[in-house]
């Protein structure tokens, strides 16, 4: 396969010009070797032709194998579903880097490979791509092993994410429903309310006590409301909230007491700025961005 790609990367140049390009390959040492010729060309001509396919071959081939190599070596602890889902991401996210972001995108990394690929080339005959990209391209290994990290990393926080909704839908189904609904009001600056089906704070002593037992330790906002809405279980949960803000919180939310929860966007609740009383929960991440 990578015989054909190179033959085929290096025979465009100079097609319709007269030159026949011919590639041999053979087998030693356990790697792959191929001999290339270029009759009637000149060697600037073939070296420019030679470094654009193998910088394209490295990005769009061998960058895939390293990420998949990595996986196994240093990540040994996913199963083949697992590192099937991590491999496309983190192809994904090779694709999409550019300027502005983490990272370098894909012209970038292929016009910095070109870039070393034409000063090997002008001193040496032979290359031995995995050697080259592991020792010459050392740097662009290490950024490709960052970003699999990060991915992994993700991956495993997102797992470990889902495992929790899991077990709180678990117990929330397990709760006899203490109210039939509850008004929960997120306010733009942080932190909620949590009020009955008549607009009044809700002061069940129970809840109380749970909500200040955890504002006695470091729990964010969203960590507290999802605790306090479990704990309540109500029957039916209506969410006052402008999207674009505490998003996080109430997708958790949503996930959380799905087929029990409404979205509203547009009542006098959703404007409403009530301090202190009953439920509310403290500013956490104003107070602790203060500090």
């Amino acid at each position: 396969m990578t015989c054909a790609i190179v033959l085929a990367g290096i025979s465009m140049p100079f097609a319709g010009g007269g030159c026949r390009v011919s590639l041999d390959e053979h087998c030693a040492g356990g790697y792959s070797f191929f001999s290339l010729g270029v009759e009637e060309a000149e060697a600037g001509e073939l070296r420019k032709a030679l470094t654009s396919t193998l910088s394209d071959l490295m990005v769009d081939y061998l960058e895939n194998r390293l990420v998949e190599e990595m996986l196994r070596t240093n990540h040994c602890y996913l199963d083949s579903a697992e590192r099937y889902l991590v491999v496309g991401q983190a192809r994904r996210l090779l694709q999409q880097q550019a300027s502005g972001g983490r990272g370098k995108g894909r012209r970038s990394r292929r016009n910095d490979i070109r870039r070393v690929l034409g000063e090997y080339l002008d001193g040496h005959q032979q290359l031995l791509l995995e050697g080259f990209l592991t020792f010459r391209l050392r740097e662009h290994v290490e950024d490709i092993e960052e970003l699999l990290d990060r991915t992994v990393d993700d991956f495993l926080l997102e797992r470990e994410h889902a495992d929790f909704i899991k077990l709180l839908r678990h117990f929330l189904e397990t709760q006899p429903p203490r109210l039939d609904l509850m008004h929960v009001v997120i306010r733009p600056e942080g932190g909620f309310r949590l009020m009955d089906a008549n607009h009044d704070t809700v002061t069940d002593r129970h809840l109380e006590r749970c909500l200040t037992e955890m504002t006695d330790v470091e729990v964010d906002a969203e960590d507290l409301l999802v605790s306090a809405l479990v704990t309540a279980a109500p029957r039916r949960v209506v969410v006052h909230w402008i999207p674009g803000r505490h998003d996080e919180g109430v997708n958790t939310i949503r996930r959380v007491f799905s087929g029990r929860i409404q979205m509203c966007h547009g009542c006098s609740l959703c404007e409403a700025r009530v301090p202190g009383g009953g439920a509310d929960a403290p500013d956490r991440t104003k107070s602790q961005t203060d500090e």
